[in-house]
Order: C-alpha cells, then sequence, then structure tokens
C-alpha cells in the first residue's frame, strides 16, 4: 500500500492545510510530491 503511506506522509506535512491557506496548498503540493518521491526512492 505505497499509496497510504505517502498518503500519511503527505498529512504530516500540512497539519494545518486551512490555516496555512488556500495559496500556501498549491505552492506546497509540488513540494510534497517531490519529497515523497524522493522519500519512496530511499526507503
Amino acid at each position: 500500500a505505497p499509496l497510504q503511506r505517502v498518503s500519511r506522509n503527505d498529512l504530516a506535512f500540512l497539519p494545518h492545510p486551512q490555516v496555512s491557506g488556500r495559496r500556501r496548498i498549491l505552492r506546497w503540493r509540488p513540494g510534497s510530491i517531490s519529497a515523497g518521491t524522493s522519500f519512496h526512492s530511499g526507503v
């Protein structure tokens, strides 16, 4: 279940999306994908 693991990482990266703001989510979204891929590769 690799997808589930990525989902959990995303939640940890952004614990309060509403507080961060919608614009921040857009910027964090691409970064999270990169970090998720790197994490998977490392593991």
